[in-house]
């Protein structure tokens, strides 16, 4: 039997595309956010963005992703998220094939 996890521990497949799109949804909605507050109170804004992570608080300090144009333009971040739902949609609908789902009744 091939991954019995997802047979007897009750992963179900519909559950992880539900949590991918909450992920996706919200990563939108808190750069739509921060678009409001930036243009709400400029220079406040602009010191908090400088010292907080984008969704989780900034523990270690890392220079290198400051570098990276990824994550400064949001269009392309837009893109490469949505490739990654993609991308992950597939894989689930991949696992979906290839695994033996049982109908199990109790």
């Amino acid at each position: 039997m091939i991954f019995p996890f997802f047979i007897f521990y009750g992963v179900r497949i519909g559950d992880i595309v539900t949590w991918v799109q909450f992920i996706f949804l919200m990563i939108i909605y808190s750069d739509f956010e921060d678009l409001k507050l930036s243009k709400k109170y400029p220079y406040d804004f602009q010191n908090y963005y400088k010292n907080s992570g984008f969704v989780l608080p900034k523990f270690v300090s890392l220079k290198f992703l400051d570098s990276l144009s990824i994550f400064n333009n949001k269009k392309l971040r837009y893109i490469i998220l949505f490739l990654i739902y993609i991308l992950t949609i597939i894989i689930l609908y991949a696992f979906y094939l290839i695994l033996p789902f049982y109908h199990l009744t109790f």
